[in-house]
């Protein structure tokens, strides 16, 4: 089990973990922080002062104290401005082991780079007030819907590994382009590749390691021409693997900056969302162990036709022959 975080989370926003140098150096911990994070200086003076420094048993450090070998300190540093991400995240259940949650376009699952506050993560703390809640999974930036949260670290590796282990049922609904012959349902086998700091992803050659079925809902008409909503299924679970699946079918999904071609988008600009929706989550609960099926109640915003129904999303195998 991990151990308890030294510094608890501050408005849903895990504490900054530094590593002291080894062997320690002679000046005091106040010059090694200042030196690691040199414009937050006042902020860093601040802390120690306030005993919010602290070492791994949750000690405060002192404003003078030396480095000890090996040792490490934690402390809160205020994220720099983001952009704030449109729509709410809703709460769609919770109890004392799991929390699942809608989270709208645009929305990080968890902290990385330039998204600290703007995350499902701190939302999700902020407003049920757990501040151990940890994701068992993610989902992309772009993409909204269903994710599930454990509550506390005895059951993390008993959602985490549903996943893991693809015991998960997932369910999402896209709209994208549906060109003349269009399949009416497709089930796809193939090998994606995405290499680490590469935007894109692709089908290249050797063992599938990527599954989806597809089945086409129904259809409408769309500024630039025929669109289809889609029900779709994924066994495995690649980066990418549903916008690279129909862009290889030649229906990309509509709004995706990546594929076909990446389009520069400014960071600022929630105009034209990905139209792809984590719209159903049957998994087991991590105590009990009895399923649970989830279902989201947002729409895609690009989709004018009849939306599709519980019942539909949740038809047995999405199955078809393309």
């Amino acid at each position: 089990m991990p151990r308890p975080k030294p510094l608890p989370p501050r408005a849903g926003i895990d504490a900054v973990r530094f590593r002291l140098p080894d062997p320690p150096a002679r000046d005091a911990i106040e010059t090694e922080l200042i030196r690691a994070f040199p414009e937050r200086a006042e902020e860093i003076r601040r802390g120690l002062a306030a005993g919010e420094v602290v070492d791994r048993h949750g000690n405060p450090v002192g404003e003078y104290a030396r480095p000890v070998k090996g040792e490490d300190v934690w402390l809160h540093l205020a994220p720099p401005p983001e952009p704030e991400v449109p729509g709410t995240l809703e709460v769609v259940y919770r109890d004392g082991d799991m929390v699942v949650v809608d989270k709208p376009h645009f929305l990080a699952t968890t902290p990385r780079a330039g998204h600290i506050r703007q995350t499902a993560l701190v939302w999700a703390r902020v407003a049920t007030g757990e501040d151990e809640l940890v994701p068992a999974h993610r989902l992309d930036r772009g993409t909204a819907g269903l994710v599930v949260m454990a509550v506390h670290p005895r059951v993390r590796g008993a959602l985490a590994g549903q996943f893991q282990r693809r015991a998960v049922n997932k369910r999402y609904l896209a709209v994208t382009k549906l060109p003349e012959g269009a399949p009416r349902a497709f089930e796809r086998r193939s090998r994606i590749f995405k290499q680490h700091g590469i935007l894109q992803g692709a089908e290249v050659a050797g063992e599938p390691n990527a599954h989806t079925r597809g089945r086409l809902l129904s259809e409408a008409e769309g500024p630039e021409g025929r669109l289809g909503l889609w029900l779709l299924e994924p066994t495995t679970g690649q980066t990418h693997q549903l916008r690279i699946h129909l862009h290889a079918l030649g229906m990309p999904i509509v709004g995706d900056d990546l594929y076909p071609c990446i389009r520069g988008v400014e960071h600022e600009d929630f105009s034209a969302p990905l139209q792809l929706l984590a719209a159903g989550l049957e998994c087991s609960h991590p105590v009990g162990g009895q399923r649970m099926r989830f279902t989201s109640a947002r729409r895609l915003s690009a989709w004018t036709g009849r939306w599709a129904t519980e019942a539909e999303i949740w038809v047995g195998t999405v199955s078809g022959e393309i």
